[in-house]
């Protein structure tokens, strides 16, 4: 989904430098094969998928139906630039160039339309990760780094809707609510100390500031503020956020580059926890359970999650060390309770 972030020296599925030191003959550890974006159609009936497996010189989107767990349609993509996700309908994918934003057809990989937009930052200044937007995907949120401001700009029109200039401190972590009237965004003063920033992009003012003590003297290190549906939590790294009384609670969360969900009832919260699971956590009653994703030992979720446009439906993607497990694995649940219901094999 076209709703998480593409922030430089993210960690999700970041490129980084790495120098290793192997004996005359052996053989370089291949990457793990790993979902990096996926979407579902905009009848709820398929589910669309990037991945870094790939057979082919080019990079495909993938479609598979939910019924049968066969691919229905392949679309090779042409663009070589950061492909920053799929909007919420499943029908579009948003490229970042060079010349500016792209937005593709993912049934014919054609591009729609080409958004040059002055405050857009530079593709290899970014890191391959999801992007974020609003519910709808019509406003998306950058981050220019040389001119230290964040930038919501609409995704049908290129038009900026809102530019907030940062203040003291390092960036840390930003997301938009779903129905795209409030970026939040971490500024880290300190190693002990960051500050939760809430901006109105309607009123074009910040609107809340709240401090948020470091533990055990780190700073902040996630990708993506994750708003609840109906805009009373947002979750970042393990707070979690009441923002009708500014009360925080820690959440137990073992990997925060697995995107953290909220069901579309605002009932329950879903986390990372451990390799083959998820935790949910009630909202009202504060209660956990876990919820296995029904994955191989080599296997865990990945960072890329989507809610089904009828709100029945979550997905998420796997991120398998190299095995006999093809292209990976999509894990999906009910999104009412955020319970198990099946899981799609995906062919080679």
């Amino acid at each position: 989904m076209l709703k998480n972030i593409l922030q430089k020296n993210n960690i999700g599925l970041g490129i980084g430098l790495m120098v290793l030191l192997v004996n005359q003959g052996a053989a370089r550890p291949q990457p793990p094969v790993s979902i990096q974006q996926v979407a579902f159609s905009n009848d709820s009936s398929q589910v669309l998928y990037l991945s870094n497996y790939s057979t082919a010189k080019a990079t495909t989107i993938n479609f598979v139906s939910l019924k049968t767990g066969e691919t229905t349609v392949t679309t090779p993509l042409s663009v070589k630039s950061r492909i920053m996700g799929f909007t919420p309908d499943g029908f579009k994918t948003a490229v970042l160039e060079p010349k500016g934003l792209s937005i593709l057809h993912n049934k014919t990989g054609k591009v729609l339309r080409t958004l040059k937009v002055p405050s857009l930052p530079w593709p290899n200044q970014y890191v391959a990760g999801p992007a974020i937007t609003n519910k709808s995907g019509t406003a998306q949120l950058f981050h220019s780094a040389n001119k230290r401001v964040l930038s919501v700009v609409h995704t049908g029109n290129g038009r900026v809707l809102a530019a907030i200039k940062l203040p003291t401190g390092t960036l840390s972590a930003m997301g938009i609510s779903q129905n795209g009237r409030t970026v939040a965004y971490i500024q880290t003063m300190s190693a002990a100390k960051s500050q939760l920033h809430l901006y109105d992009t309607y009123q074009k003012k910040v609107t809340k500031i709240l401090d948020l003590a470091t533990q055990s003297g780190q700073t902040f290190n996630v990708d993506t503020i994750s708003f609840g549906a109906k805009g009373k939590y947002l979750l970042v790294g393990t707070n979690l956020v009441d923002l009708t009384t500014d009360g925080i609670t820690k959440i137990t969360r073992s990997d925060d580059t697995v995107p953290a969900t909220f069901t579309p009832n605002g009932r329950f919260l879903l986390v990372s926890f451990g390799n083959n699971q998820l935790l949910r956590y009630d909202l009202s009653s504060k209660q956990k359970k876990g919820i296995s994703l029904s994955l191989p030992n080599n296997c865990r979720p990945s960072q890329a999650a989507d809610i089904s446009p009828n709100g029945q439906l979550i997905a998420y993607g796997s991120r398998c060390s190299r095995g006999n497990n093809g292209a990976g694995f999509i894990s999906i649940l009910n999104a009412a309770d955020g319970s198990f219901m099946k899981k799609l094999t995906l062919a080679p």
